[in-house]
């Protein structure tokens, strides 16, 4: 389906450059979708909230056009509203064929699992997160004014409601053979070293990950095993590219999943 705009979602609560400068890094969208929420006390006056809200529309409108900003009022300290809400946005926006970004970094907690559930539900999602390089809030002075109280640390919070459990939603993990056969073809292609079937398979059995622990010379039924069980579903989930009729490389989603899952435990931890 061809991509006839471009559509950003971000939430506001007390941040304004951290939804503003990633919407000018992607040079503007044909759409932005704020969600906010409005104090129930005053719904139509001042609030804190309101003047963040306010803030945004008015630095994004020199970006997209104030008529490309869509408001979104919701209850964003609850993640099932949080889901609910993001998952119509997104569901409305891709269905017309649109490319949806979506801000994981911009709210609060509720929505940022939220919108990191519902970007892995709808296909073609761009989730991205936002790193602080300058905190207006600095000095360890200024730190212990906000944050503690007759000198002992208390943080944001002073008191908490009960817990909540989440829904749960079945996510499946990758294959672990699939994942650390990754790594062993991303560390010969990083080393320049030949990815050849028998090279690769090599490796697989000197890593366990094979069918067999045998040295014995990799044979043809060898290549095919390799070829079915792993360099296909490298290619399939896109983790793995040809580069021309030998060459392969690893990109960036599968380096990202070889990043993150089956690693070692950090040292000093307890083993599961």
């Amino acid at each position: 389906m061809k991509i006839s705009a471009r559509v950003v979602v971000a939430c506001v609560v007390f941040e304004t450059y951290k939804i503003v400068q990633p919407i000018e890094y992607l040079k503007g969208a044909g759409k932005v979708y704020l969600i906010h929420w409005v104090s129930k006390r005053n719904p139509e006056g001042s609030s804190v909230y309101k003047d963040f809200y306010s803030r945004n529309v008015e630095m994004l409108s020199e970006i997209v056009g104030p008529k490309n900003i869509i408001e979104v009022t919701a209850e964003v300290y609850d993640f099932k509203k949080m889901l609910a809400t993001i998952l119509s946005i997104l569901d409305e926006e891709t269905s017309k064929g649109n490319e949806v970004f979506i801000n994981i970094s911009s709210g609060p907690p509720e929505y940022a699992a939220a919108a990191t559930i519902a970007s892995m539900m709808v296909p073609g999602v761009r989730p991205f997160t936002v790193r602080t390089k300058a905190w207006q809030i600095s000095g360890e002075d200024r730190l212990i004014d906000l944050y503690y109280q007759d000198g002992v640390p208390i943080g944001q919070s002073r008191s908490v409601f009960d817990p909540e459990d989440l829904p749960i939603f079945h996510i499946a993990m990758p294959d672990r053979h699939l994942v650390e056969g990754l790594r062993i073809l991303d560390a010969k292609i990083k080393g320049k070293r030949s990815t050849s079937y028998a090279s690769v398979i090599s490796e697989l059995r000197g890593a366990g990950l094979w069918r067999d622990d045998a040295g014995a010379k990799v044979t043809q039924s060898d290549k095919m095993y390799y070829l079915r069980n792993y360099l296909e579903p490298w290619i399939a989930n896109g983790w793995v590219e040809r580069m021309g009729k030998r060459g392969l490389t690893i990109t960036d989603a599968g380096r990202h999943v070889a990043e993150m899952f089956y690693l070692h435990m950090p040292e000093g931890l307890p083993a599961p």
